[in-house]
Protein backbone atom coordinates (compact mmCIF):
# COMPACT_ATOMS: atom_id res chain seq x y z
CA UNK A 1 0.00 0.00 0.00
CA UNK A 2 2.70 2.32 0.52
CA UNK A 3 4.54 2.11 -2.53
CA UNK A 4 0.83 2.50 -4.18
CA UNK A 5 0.35 6.13 -2.44
CA UNK A 6 4.30 7.05 -3.15
CA UNK A 7 4.14 6.64 -6.84
CA UNK A 8 0.57 8.82 -7.15
CA UNK A 9 1.67 11.89 -5.19
CA UNK A 10 5.09 11.80 -6.48
CA UNK A 11 4.36 12.82 -10.03
CA UNK A 12 2.43 15.92 -8.73
CA UNK A 13 6.06 17.08 -6.28
CA UNK A 14 7.75 17.50 -9.27
CA UNK A 15 5.33 20.46 -10.71
CA UNK A 16 6.40 23.24 -8.25
CA UNK A 17 4.53 26.22 -6.44
CA UNK A 18 0.34 26.07 -6.57
CA UNK A 19 -0.91 28.43 -8.73
CA UNK A 20 -4.10 28.58 -5.86
CA UNK A 21 -1.62 28.97 -3.08
CA UNK A 22 -4.49 30.60 -0.12
CA UNK A 23 -4.02 34.29 0.62
CA UNK A 24 -4.24 33.17 4.16
CA UNK A 25 -0.87 31.51 4.03
CA UNK A 26 1.11 35.01 3.76
CA UNK A 27 -1.27 36.23 6.64
CA UNK A 28 -0.27 33.95 9.59
CA UNK A 29 2.62 34.82 11.67
CA UNK A 30 3.20 30.81 11.91
CA UNK A 31 1.74 27.59 10.80
CA UNK A 32 2.78 24.16 12.31
CA UNK A 33 3.24 20.99 10.14
CA UNK A 34 3.46 17.72 12.05
CA UNK A 35 1.91 14.29 12.04
CA UNK A 36 -1.32 14.63 11.31
CA UNK A 37 -1.82 10.46 11.28
CA UNK A 38 -4.79 10.68 14.29
CA UNK A 39 -7.99 12.31 13.03
CA UNK A 40 -10.52 12.47 15.82
CA UNK A 41 -13.75 14.11 13.91
CA UNK A 42 -14.68 15.89 10.59
CA UNK A 43 -16.52 18.43 9.36
CA UNK A 44 -17.36 19.96 5.94
CA UNK A 45 -18.98 23.14 4.39
CA UNK A 46 -20.01 23.55 0.82
CA UNK A 47 -16.53 24.67 0.07
CA UNK A 48 -13.96 22.50 2.64
CA UNK A 49 -13.24 19.37 4.25
CA UNK A 50 -11.99 19.81 7.99
CA UNK A 51 -10.01 17.12 9.72
CA UNK A 52 -9.46 17.66 13.60
CA UNK A 53 -6.18 16.03 14.92
CA UNK A 54 -4.18 15.33 17.47
CA UNK A 55 -2.01 17.98 16.32
CA UNK A 56 -4.31 20.66 14.74
CA UNK A 57 -7.39 21.44 11.98
CA UNK A 58 -6.24 20.43 8.38
CA UNK A 59 -8.32 22.33 5.78
CA UNK A 60 -9.20 20.59 2.32
CA UNK A 61 -10.30 22.77 -0.59
CA UNK A 62 -13.61 20.25 -2.63
CA UNK A 63 -13.14 23.37 -5.28
CA UNK A 64 -9.86 23.34 -6.13
CA UNK A 65 -8.91 19.86 -5.14
CA UNK A 66 -5.83 20.69 -2.93
CA UNK A 67 -4.98 21.25 0.94
CA UNK A 68 -4.76 24.37 1.87
CA UNK A 69 -2.47 25.41 5.46
CA UNK A 70 -3.66 23.66 8.36
CA UNK A 71 -4.93 25.75 11.62
CA UNK A 72 -1.92 25.40 13.75
CA UNK A 73 0.39 27.89 15.38
CA UNK A 74 -0.83 31.14 15.81
CA UNK A 75 -1.59 34.88 14.62
CA UNK A 76 -1.21 36.25 18.00
CA UNK A 77 -2.29 34.89 21.27
CA UNK A 78 -5.34 33.18 20.68
CA UNK A 79 -4.83 29.91 18.85
CA UNK A 80 -5.13 26.31 19.69
CA UNK A 81 -1.46 25.94 19.76
CA UNK A 82 -0.28 22.33 21.15
CA UNK A 83 -4.06 21.20 21.84
CA UNK A 84 -5.59 18.17 20.30
CA UNK A 85 -9.22 18.59 18.75
CA UNK A 86 -11.21 16.76 19.83
CA UNK A 87 -14.48 17.44 17.57
CA UNK A 88 -14.98 20.17 15.10
CA UNK A 89 -18.26 21.74 13.26
CA UNK A 90 -18.68 23.70 10.71
CA UNK A 91 -21.30 25.74 8.78
CA UNK A 92 -22.82 25.35 5.52
CA UNK A 93 -21.02 28.82 3.74
CA UNK A 94 -17.91 28.79 5.32
CA UNK A 95 -18.87 31.74 7.78
CA UNK A 96 -18.63 29.53 11.34
CA UNK A 97 -15.69 26.87 12.52
CA UNK A 98 -16.26 25.33 16.18
CA UNK A 99 -13.87 23.41 18.06
CA UNK A 100 -13.70 21.35 21.08
CA UNK A 101 -10.94 20.51 22.99
CA UNK A 102 -9.67 19.27 26.63
CA UNK A 103 -9.86 22.53 27.15
CA UNK A 104 -13.24 23.58 26.06
CA UNK A 105 -15.28 25.10 23.41
CA UNK A 106 -13.83 27.27 20.88
CA UNK A 107 -15.03 29.62 18.29
CA UNK A 108 -12.69 30.61 15.03
CA UNK A 109 -12.73 34.09 14.09
CA UNK A 110 -12.14 34.42 10.35
CA UNK A 111 -11.40 38.09 10.33
CA UNK A 112 -8.91 38.04 13.00
CA UNK A 113 -8.02 34.22 12.40
CA UNK A 114 -7.98 33.51 15.57
CA UNK A 115 -9.99 31.04 18.45
CA UNK A 116 -11.70 32.66 20.93
CA UNK A 117 -13.73 30.45 23.30
CA UNK A 118 -17.21 30.04 24.64
CA UNK A 119 -19.41 28.44 26.58
CA UNK A 120 -21.79 26.31 24.71
CA UNK A 121 -22.11 25.34 20.93
CA UNK A 122 -24.64 27.69 19.19
CA UNK A 123 -27.23 25.97 16.54
CA UNK A 124 -25.38 25.01 13.23
CA UNK A 125 -27.02 24.89 9.84
CA UNK A 126 -24.99 22.01 8.22
CA UNK A 127 -24.56 20.31 4.85
CA UNK A 128 -23.13 17.19 5.71
CA UNK A 129 -24.07 14.07 8.51
CA UNK A 130 -21.62 11.54 10.11
CA UNK A 131 -22.18 8.28 9.09
CA UNK A 132 -20.96 4.71 10.02
CA UNK A 133 -18.50 3.02 8.30
CA UNK A 134 -19.54 1.38 5.00
CA UNK A 135 -19.31 -2.67 5.01
CA UNK A 136 -18.36 -2.32 1.55
CA UNK A 137 -15.19 0.20 1.65
CA UNK A 138 -12.40 -0.80 -0.19
CA UNK A 139 -9.23 -0.14 1.37
CA UNK A 140 -6.18 1.07 -0.62
CA UNK A 141 -3.90 -1.39 -2.45
CA UNK A 142 -2.08 -4.02 -0.30
CA UNK A 143 -4.76 -3.55 2.59
CA UNK A 144 -7.74 -5.83 3.57
CA UNK A 145 -10.85 -4.42 5.46
CA UNK A 146 -12.70 -6.47 7.83
CA UNK A 147 -16.41 -4.33 7.49
CA UNK A 148 -15.97 -2.99 10.92
CA UNK A 149 -14.36 0.60 10.27
CA UNK A 150 -11.33 -1.30 10.54
CA UNK A 151 -8.46 -1.94 8.44
CA UNK A 152 -4.97 -3.68 8.11
CA UNK A 153 -2.46 -2.18 6.05
CA UNK A 154 0.18 -4.08 3.75
CA UNK A 155 2.19 -4.72 6.51
CA UNK A 156 -0.19 -6.36 8.85
CA UNK A 157 -0.41 -3.08 11.17
CA UNK A 158 -3.70 -2.56 12.38
CA UNK A 159 -5.27 0.94 11.99
CA UNK A 160 -9.20 2.61 12.30
CA UNK A 161 -11.39 4.64 10.74
CA UNK A 162 -12.45 7.27 13.58
CA UNK A 163 -15.33 9.74 11.70
CA UNK A 164 -16.89 9.69 8.47
CA UNK A 165 -19.10 12.58 7.10
CA UNK A 166 -21.67 12.44 3.66
CA UNK A 167 -21.69 15.92 2.62
CA UNK A 168 -24.12 14.66 -0.60
CA UNK A 169 -21.30 15.52 -3.00
CA UNK A 170 -21.00 11.96 -4.24
CA UNK A 171 -17.54 11.46 -1.73
CA UNK A 172 -17.12 10.52 1.85
CA UNK A 173 -14.84 11.78 3.72
CA UNK A 174 -13.23 9.92 6.51
CA UNK A 175 -10.60 10.18 9.51
CA UNK A 176 -8.79 7.19 10.29
CA UNK A 177 -6.38 6.83 13.30
CA UNK A 178 -3.09 6.35 12.01
CA UNK A 179 -3.20 6.99 8.76
CA UNK A 180 -4.52 10.73 8.60
CA UNK A 181 -7.50 11.54 6.35
CA UNK A 182 -9.03 9.79 3.42
CA UNK A 183 -12.01 9.74 0.48
CA UNK A 184 -14.11 7.39 -0.51
CA UNK A 185 -16.64 7.39 -3.54
CA UNK A 186 -20.35 7.06 -2.27
CA UNK A 187 -20.89 5.07 -5.25
CA UNK A 188 -17.63 2.49 -5.40
CA UNK A 189 -16.73 2.50 -2.39
CA UNK A 190 -13.07 2.99 -3.05
CA UNK A 191 -11.02 4.35 -0.37
CA UNK A 192 -7.96 6.97 -1.03
CA UNK A 193 -5.66 8.25 1.59
CA UNK A 194 -4.87 11.82 1.27
CA UNK A 195 -0.63 12.23 2.92
CA UNK A 196 -0.52 15.82 4.40
CA UNK A 197 2.01 16.89 6.79
CA UNK A 198 4.98 15.29 8.69
CA UNK A 199 4.95 11.23 9.00
CA UNK A 200 6.53 11.51 12.34
CA UNK A 201 6.52 15.27 14.51
CA UNK A 202 10.33 14.36 15.58
CA UNK A 203 12.44 16.73 12.83
CA UNK A 204 16.23 17.03 13.35
CA UNK A 205 17.02 17.90 9.50
CA UNK A 206 15.87 20.33 6.38
CA UNK A 207 16.60 19.30 2.84
CA UNK A 208 15.83 22.11 0.33
CA UNK A 209 15.64 21.65 -3.41
CA UNK A 210 14.66 23.47 -6.56
CA UNK A 211 10.67 22.47 -5.81
CA UNK A 212 10.76 20.12 -2.54
CA UNK A 213 11.48 20.16 0.72
CA UNK A 214 12.74 17.09 2.84
CA UNK A 215 12.01 16.56 6.55
CA UNK A 216 13.64 14.26 8.88
CA UNK A 217 14.84 13.30 12.33
CA UNK A 218 14.98 10.63 15.05
CA UNK A 219 12.59 8.03 15.66
CA UNK A 220 11.91 8.47 19.34
CA UNK A 221 9.54 5.26 19.60
CA UNK A 222 6.61 7.13 17.15
CA UNK A 223 4.46 4.53 15.62
CA UNK A 224 5.16 5.61 12.28
CA UNK A 225 8.74 7.00 11.13
CA UNK A 226 10.72 7.81 8.47
CA UNK A 227 11.11 10.95 5.37
CA UNK A 228 8.52 13.74 4.25
CA UNK A 229 8.79 15.24 1.30
CA UNK A 230 6.24 18.15 0.57
CA UNK A 231 6.35 20.96 -2.18
CA UNK A 232 7.48 24.20 -1.33
CA UNK A 233 4.10 25.59 -1.04
CA UNK A 234 3.44 22.81 1.42
CA UNK A 235 -0.02 21.35 -0.92
CA UNK A 236 0.93 18.41 -1.44
CA UNK A 237 3.29 15.61 1.00
CA UNK A 238 4.50 12.13 0.53
CA UNK A 239 5.94 9.75 2.70
CA UNK A 240 8.76 7.21 2.58
CA UNK A 241 8.66 5.58 6.12
CA UNK A 242 11.21 3.27 7.85
CA UNK A 243 10.84 0.38 9.42
CA UNK A 244 8.85 -1.22 6.77
CA UNK A 245 11.15 -2.80 4.29
CA UNK A 246 15.01 -3.35 3.99
CA UNK A 247 15.51 0.12 2.41
CA UNK A 248 15.12 2.29 5.09
CA UNK A 249 15.86 0.90 8.51
CA UNK A 250 14.02 2.26 11.51
CA UNK A 251 16.79 4.61 12.74
CA UNK A 252 17.59 8.27 13.18
CA UNK A 253 18.04 10.27 10.43
CA UNK A 254 20.45 13.00 11.21
CA UNK A 255 21.08 15.02 7.90
CA UNK A 256 19.64 14.40 4.40
CA UNK A 257 21.53 15.23 0.79
CA UNK A 258 20.82 14.68 -2.93
CA UNK A 259 21.25 14.57 -6.70
CA UNK A 260 19.18 14.15 -9.44
CA UNK A 261 19.48 10.07 -9.14
CA UNK A 262 19.72 9.40 -5.35
CA UNK A 263 18.78 10.65 -2.37
CA UNK A 264 21.74 10.02 1.02
CA UNK A 265 20.43 9.56 4.32
CA UNK A 266 22.60 9.86 7.00
CA UNK A 267 21.81 7.91 9.86
CA UNK A 268 23.11 6.72 13.16
CA UNK A 269 24.04 3.49 11.90
CA UNK A 270 25.68 4.88 8.83
CA UNK A 271 24.86 6.13 5.40
CA UNK A 272 22.03 4.84 3.37
CA UNK A 273 21.07 5.59 -0.44
CA UNK A 274 18.00 5.41 -1.81
CA UNK A 275 17.62 5.50 -5.34
CA UNK A 276 14.56 8.20 -6.94
CA UNK A 277 12.69 6.60 -8.70
CA UNK A 278 10.93 4.10 -6.18
CA UNK A 279 12.57 4.66 -3.17
CA UNK A 280 14.73 1.27 -2.98
CA UNK A 281 18.11 1.22 -1.32
CA UNK A 282 20.96 0.98 -3.62
CA UNK A 283 23.88 0.68 -0.65
CA UNK A 284 24.18 0.89 3.00
CA UNK A 285 27.75 1.92 4.12
CA UNK A 286 28.93 2.06 7.54
CA UNK A 287 32.33 1.88 9.37
CA UNK A 288 32.87 -1.71 8.42
CA UNK A 289 33.09 0.26 4.83
CA UNK A 290 35.44 2.81 5.49
CA UNK A 291 33.57 5.62 7.62
CA UNK A 292 35.06 7.16 9.99
CA UNK A 293 32.26 6.49 12.19
CA UNK A 294 28.53 5.03 12.00
CA UNK A 295 26.80 7.90 13.30
CA UNK A 296 26.55 10.18 10.52
CA UNK A 297 26.24 14.01 11.00
CA UNK A 298 26.77 16.00 7.93
CA UNK A 299 26.36 15.46 4.30
CA UNK A 300 27.24 17.35 1.15
CA UNK A 301 27.51 16.32 -2.41
CA UNK A 302 29.80 18.07 -4.84
CA UNK A 303 30.09 16.68 -8.00
CA UNK A 304 30.92 13.12 -8.47
CA UNK A 305 32.25 13.36 -4.88
CA UNK A 306 30.16 13.10 -1.19
CA UNK A 307 31.65 14.59 1.75
CA UNK A 308 30.92 12.77 4.60
CA UNK A 309 31.06 14.10 8.54
CA UNK A 310 31.00 11.78 11.16
CA UNK A 311 31.10 11.21 15.01
CA UNK A 312 34.50 9.97 14.27
CA UNK A 313 36.27 12.09 11.14
CA UNK A 314 35.11 13.51 7.60
CA UNK A 315 34.65 10.82 4.95
CA UNK A 316 35.07 11.05 0.85
CA UNK A 317 33.01 8.72 -1.30
CA UNK A 318 34.04 9.25 -4.77
CA UNK A 319 33.57 8.68 -8.41
CA UNK A 320 30.08 7.42 -7.84
CA UNK A 321 31.03 5.42 -4.68
CA UNK A 322 33.90 3.79 -5.83
CA UNK A 323 36.37 4.54 -3.48
CA UNK A 324 35.90 5.53 0.09
CA UNK A 325 38.82 7.05 1.98
CA UNK A 326 39.42 9.31 5.30
CA UNK A 327 40.04 12.81 4.94
CA UNK A 328 42.82 14.20 6.95
CA UNK A 329 42.35 10.93 9.55
CA UNK A 330 44.98 12.31 11.78
CA UNK A 331 43.60 16.26 12.22
CA UNK A 332 39.99 14.43 12.53
CA UNK A 333 40.39 11.12 14.45
CA UNK A 334 37.42 10.68 17.20
CA UNK A 335 36.74 14.31 16.00
CA UNK A 336 32.59 15.15 15.32
CA UNK A 337 32.00 16.89 12.16
CA UNK A 338 28.75 18.39 12.64
CA UNK A 339 27.99 20.61 9.63
CA UNK A 340 29.89 20.95 5.89
CA UNK A 341 29.32 24.05 3.92
CA UNK A 342 30.74 24.28 0.11
CA UNK A 343 32.08 28.06 -0.13
CA UNK A 344 33.76 29.02 -3.47
CA UNK A 345 36.48 26.16 -4.18
CA UNK A 346 36.53 25.17 -0.25
CA UNK A 347 34.88 23.14 1.97
CA UNK A 348 34.33 24.79 5.41
CA UNK A 349 33.51 22.08 8.29
CA UNK A 350 32.11 22.51 11.71
CA UNK A 351 33.56 20.47 13.93
CA UNK A 352 34.21 20.00 17.96
CA UNK A 353 37.76 21.02 17.52
CA UNK A 354 36.89 24.21 15.68
CA UNK A 355 36.23 25.38 12.25
CA UNK A 356 38.62 24.34 9.02
CA UNK A 357 38.99 25.05 5.30
CA UNK A 358 39.64 22.79 3.03
CA UNK A 359 40.87 23.33 -0.19
CA UNK A 360 38.82 21.67 -2.94
CA UNK A 361 41.39 22.53 -5.85
CA UNK A 362 44.46 21.83 -3.72
CA UNK A 363 43.52 19.38 -0.85
CA UNK A 364 45.07 21.83 1.89
CA UNK A 365 43.33 22.21 5.18
CA UNK A 366 43.35 25.42 7.20
CA UNK A 367 42.24 25.95 10.61
CA UNK A 368 40.00 29.16 11.37
CA UNK A 369 41.56 31.49 13.86
CA UNK A 370 38.87 33.65 15.80
CA UNK A 371 40.47 36.07 16.66
CA UNK A 372 37.57 38.04 18.56
CA UNK A 373 38.26 34.70 20.85
CA UNK A 374 34.44 33.83 21.30
CA UNK A 375 35.11 30.11 19.90
CA UNK A 376 37.56 27.90 22.01
CA UNK A 377 36.25 24.45 20.83
CA UNK A 378 32.83 23.39 18.97
CA UNK A 379 31.49 25.01 16.02
CA UNK A 380 28.14 22.89 14.77
CA UNK A 381 26.88 25.07 11.98
CA UNK A 382 28.40 26.89 9.08
CA UNK A 383 26.55 29.07 6.62
CA UNK A 384 26.99 31.74 3.90
CA UNK A 385 25.16 35.33 2.95
CA UNK A 386 26.75 37.06 0.33
CA UNK A 387 30.39 37.87 1.14
CA UNK A 388 29.66 36.89 5.16
CA UNK A 389 30.70 33.15 6.42
CA UNK A 390 28.82 32.71 9.90
CA UNK A 391 29.86 30.32 12.63
CA UNK A 392 27.19 29.02 15.27
CA UNK A 393 29.77 28.15 18.34
CA UNK A 394 28.39 27.11 21.63
CA UNK A 395 28.21 30.84 23.24
CA UNK A 396 27.12 33.05 19.89
CA UNK A 397 28.03 33.92 16.66
CA UNK A 398 31.58 34.62 14.26
CA UNK A 399 31.06 36.46 11.08
CA UNK A 400 33.50 36.51 8.86
CA UNK A 401 34.03 39.02 5.64
CA UNK A 402 35.78 37.02 3.48
CA UNK A 403 36.50 39.67 1.01
CA UNK A 404 38.34 41.82 3.63
CA UNK A 405 38.79 39.07 6.44
CA UNK A 406 37.12 41.02 8.92
CA UNK A 407 36.15 38.73 11.85
CA UNK A 408 32.75 40.11 14.10
CA UNK A 409 31.38 38.05 17.21
CA UNK A 410 27.88 38.46 18.36
CA UNK A 411 27.55 36.75 22.09
CA UNK A 412 24.69 34.58 22.84
CA UNK A 413 24.45 33.85 26.71
CA UNK A 414 22.40 30.69 25.65
CA UNK A 415 23.28 27.30 27.50
CA UNK A 416 22.27 24.74 25.13
CA UNK A 417 25.45 23.19 24.23
CA UNK A 418 24.13 19.75 21.99
CA UNK A 419 22.60 21.71 18.65
CA UNK A 420 23.43 25.31 17.39
CA UNK A 421 21.21 25.51 14.26
CA UNK A 422 21.99 28.53 11.74
CA UNK A 423 20.26 30.27 9.29
CA UNK A 424 21.29 33.59 7.92
CA UNK A 425 20.82 36.06 4.99
CA UNK A 426 21.41 39.76 4.68
CA UNK A 427 19.24 40.88 6.80
CA UNK A 428 19.08 38.47 9.89
CA UNK A 429 21.16 35.89 11.38
CA UNK A 430 18.81 33.37 13.36
CA UNK A 431 20.31 30.38 15.69
CA UNK A 432 18.56 27.41 17.96
CA UNK A 433 18.99 28.49 21.84
CA UNK A 434 17.84 27.16 25.19
CA UNK A 435 14.88 29.60 24.82
CA UNK A 436 13.62 28.45 21.12
CA UNK A 437 14.90 30.82 18.08
CA UNK A 438 17.23 33.74 18.60
CA UNK A 439 17.25 36.37 16.24
CA UNK A 440 19.66 38.85 15.26
CA UNK A 441 18.86 41.48 13.42
CA UNK A 442 21.65 43.11 11.27
CA UNK A 443 20.81 46.65 11.01
CA UNK A 444 23.26 49.69 12.26
CA UNK A 445 26.12 49.49 14.45
CA UNK A 446 24.10 47.62 17.20
CA UNK A 447 22.07 44.96 16.02
CA UNK A 448 18.90 44.09 17.95
CA UNK A 449 18.12 40.74 19.08
CA UNK A 450 14.96 39.01 19.28
CA UNK A 451 13.58 35.91 21.16
CA UNK A 452 10.68 33.56 19.82
CA UNK A 453 9.25 30.79 21.50
CA UNK A 454 6.30 28.41 21.72
CA UNK A 455 4.59 31.75 23.06
CA UNK A 456 5.08 33.41 19.44
CA UNK A 457 3.81 30.39 17.28
CA UNK A 458 6.72 27.75 17.57
CA UNK A 459 5.80 24.08 17.59
CA UNK A 460 8.05 23.96 20.33
CA UNK A 461 11.43 25.11 21.92
CA UNK A 462 13.64 22.49 20.88
CA UNK A 463 14.53 23.88 17.73
CA UNK A 464 17.05 21.46 15.72
CA UNK A 465 17.28 22.99 12.13
CA UNK A 466 16.41 26.40 10.68
CA UNK A 467 16.15 27.52 6.80
CA UNK A 468 15.63 30.71 5.63
CA UNK A 469 12.91 31.40 2.82
CA UNK A 470 12.42 34.63 2.20
CA UNK A 471 10.53 36.47 4.48
CA UNK A 472 9.69 32.95 6.51
CA UNK A 473 12.15 30.42 8.53
CA UNK A 474 11.55 27.21 8.45
CA UNK A 475 12.03 25.91 12.27
CA UNK A 476 12.17 21.88 12.52
CA UNK A 477 11.86 20.91 16.19
CA UNK A 478 10.52 18.16 18.35
CA UNK A 479 6.93 18.89 18.12
CA UNK A 480 7.32 19.40 14.01
CA UNK A 481 8.06 21.92 11.80
CA UNK A 482 6.72 25.94 12.05
CA UNK A 483 6.83 27.95 8.76
CA UNK A 484 7.66 31.47 11.00
CA UNK A 485 7.14 34.67 9.31
CA UNK A 486 10.14 37.02 10.85
CA UNK A 487 9.84 39.68 8.22
CA UNK A 488 6.46 40.78 9.47
CA UNK A 489 6.76 44.92 10.00
CA UNK A 490 3.42 45.01 12.83
CA UNK A 491 4.99 41.90 14.57
CA UNK A 492 8.70 43.35 14.57
CA UNK A 493 7.26 46.54 15.66
CA UNK A 494 6.14 45.30 18.85
CA UNK A 495 9.50 43.61 20.01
Amino acid sequence: MLHFVFSFFFPFLAMGKSSSESADWKKKQAVTYASFSYVNHVASSLTHIFYATTNGILRFNKQTNEWEPPLTGTNGTNSLNGEEVKRIWAGTFGDKLYAETELGLYEYDLLFESWFPITELPKLEKNYEHIAPSQTLIPPVGSNYFGDGNFVDLHGRRYSIRDAIDDNSGTLWIGTWGYGPAKASASSWVMELLPFGLIQNRTDAIYVEDTLIWFAGSTLGQPRTGITAMTRDASQFFHIESGVSSDLPPVDVNCLAGDAKSLYVGTSTGLTILERQFWRQIRSVDRRHGLGDDNVLSLKKIGDSLFVGTAGGLTLIHHNLDSIRQVYPNQFSNRAVYDLERIGDFLWLATDAGAFRLSLISGELHEFIDTTQLIFSRVFDIEQSGENIWLAATNGLVKVNARTGVVTSFQDLSTRTSVRALAVNDKIAAVASDRGLTVFVLEGKNPRTWEFTTDDGLASNYVFDLYIDGDYIWVATDQGVTRFHWNDPKYISNR
